[in-house]
């Protein structure tokens, strides 16, 4: 009998950083090549431009609203975001959020529609550990309190690694809580003003320090710190 035949491959989807010409994928900006399971190729560039790409997780500004239905978030993109306003677990038209100018979100880039803005998502994607946003206790939804970093790219996603250094460190040091947007993007609450300062000063300065000078500071920082809240 004939051999069956081999199964399709998937097809590769090009991200940002990369351009499909009939010679092959090149590259159109500097930067490291990443690749998200078997089918995403994009180049993780330092910069301050997101270009959006699905299922990113993101940090966002709340500019207005999009008449009834949707507010416009700046995703800090060539362009605005669209977050519908029942696009929040357990959300419906008689009971969801009200944000407003200004608001802090966590949200995931429910779609990249081409020439449209990208819609936004406060829903998460599997349903696993899903919270009423009225419980305050969603992975995603408005972020209250804390302070705001805007960092590059590639900055944003070293700190989405699960070991990363810097965020390690911290968190044997002191509890905050920490969202970190793919379009670089970092939200932080901790204990006190001086405890968020302090972890959000040690991300920023962690962006060019390999491990063991990350550790250092880390605990240079944390150590000054306590010596002043004891003067």
């Amino acid at each position: 009998p004939a051999p069956a035949p081999a199964a399709a491959a998937a097809p590769t989807k090009i991200g940002p950083g990369l351009r499909l010409t009939p010679a092959g994928v090149l590259a159109t900006q500097a930067g490291r090549l990443r690749k998200r399971g078997a089918g995403t190729l994009w180049v993780d560039a330092q910069s301050r431009r997101y270009l959006p790409l699905a299922e990113d997780h993101v940090v966002g500004i709340v500019e207005d609203r999009m008449g009834p239905e949707a507010y416009r978030v700046n995703i800090f993109g060539t362009g605005y975001a669209r977050l519908p306003m029942l696009a929040f677990e357990g959300a419906t038209k008689r009971n969801k959020p009200d944000l407003r100018r200004g608001s802090l979100v966590f949200a995931r880039v429910a779609a990249v529609p081409g020439v449209l803005e990208p819609e936004l998502s406060c829903v998460p994607r599997d349903a696993v550990g899903r919270k009423d946003w009225m419980t305050g206790e969603c992975i995603f939804g408005e972020l209250r309190g804390g302070a705001f970093l805007r960092c590059g790219t590639a900055l944003a996603r070293h700190l989405l690694l699960p070991d990363c250094p810097v965020l390690l460190r911290l968190a044997k040091q002191l509890p905050f809580e920490c969202a970190v947007g793919a379009n670089g993007a970092v939200w932080v609450r901790a204990g006190s003003a001086r405890e968020t300062g302090l972890v959000l000063n040690a991300i920023r300065a962690s962006e060019r320090l390999n491990e063991d000078e990350v550790a250092a500071m880390v605990t240079d920082m944390v150590r000054a710190a306590r010596a002043a809240g004891d003067d």
